[in-house]
């Protein structure tokens, strides 16, 4: 099932609700903590996943990522529905959420969109992506190596790689970006521009065989060496500050 993040729409319409507490009862742990900081999360109700819990095959996209499918709660909560699912049902947490949103009707908790683009984020880093695209390059390197399909074929190759590659740095670079805030943000948001500019430039300039067929895969290998490069930097950075 594709995994498609909630709107902003959506997102705002939650923590309105809110009050600003984990939806879990008698739980007062905020969302936002007092520097606005995003520190909960926006839970399926219904998974997104086959062995996640309450995965429902017949809902579509948008059901997943609709208000109805849609529960605020603190990290430790979130992690005790999903763990003990028998105890809490869709009927059940619908029925938390409901509750929950009862005891603050008229309130209508307004958030900054930094804190709906932290919400959101969450549902672009999933780590079954990460195994996939691995996998995906091993196979890709594998045939490259094997100059499957002739010249034509390696440059094809050296492309899907590189694109793989460009994936896997995106993932960590929004994993690190989602946990910077202020100017360590701007400046990792500038770095990563700059990089993707040096990037281009370095791999256009590797080209020798300028108008000939061999040229794509000098451009892609060198494209392939810089990108990987980067998602070393960055993985390494992630590993040193702990983020998830």
């Amino acid at each position: 099932m594709e995994r498609k993040e909630p709107k902003p729409t959506t997102i705002k319409a939650l923590f309105a609700k809110s009050g600003n507490q984990c939806a879990f009862p008698e739980c007062n742990h905020s969302l936002i903590d007092d520097r606005n900081l995003f520190v909960a999360e926006v839970c399926h109700i219904n998974s997104v996943k086959k062995k996640d819990a309450r995965y429902n095959p017949t809902l579509t996209v948008e059901q997943l990522r609709d208000y109805d499918n849609l529960i605020l709660m603190c990290h430790a909560h979130h992690k005790r529905i999903d763990t003990f699912e028998t105890e809490y049902s869709v009927e059940t947490l619908k029925k938390m959420r409901s509750e929950h949103e009862a005891l603050f009707i008229g309130q209508n908790f307004q958030v900054p969109e930094s804190v709906v683009e932290d919400s959101m984020i969450q549902f672009v880093l999933d780590d079954s992506w990460e195994i996939y695209l691995e996998q995906l390059i091993e196979y890709l390197e594998q045939e490259l190596e094997e100059a499957r399909g002739g010249q034509q074929g390696m440059n094809l190759l050296s492309t899907h790689i590189g694109a793989v590659l460009d994936a896997q740095v995106t993932i960590y670079y929004m994993r690190l970006l989602s946990a910077l805030r202020g100017t360590e943000r701007r400046e990792l948001f500038e770095a990563q521009e700059s990089w993707v500019k040096r990037r281009q430039e370095e791999s256009s300039a590797s080209v020798e065989s300028h108008g000939g067929s061999l040229a794509p895969l000098e451009f892609g290998l060198t494209y392939i060496d810089i990108t990987r490069d980067r998602l070393n930097e960055l993985k390494n950075r992630v590993n040193a500050e702990s983020i998830i």
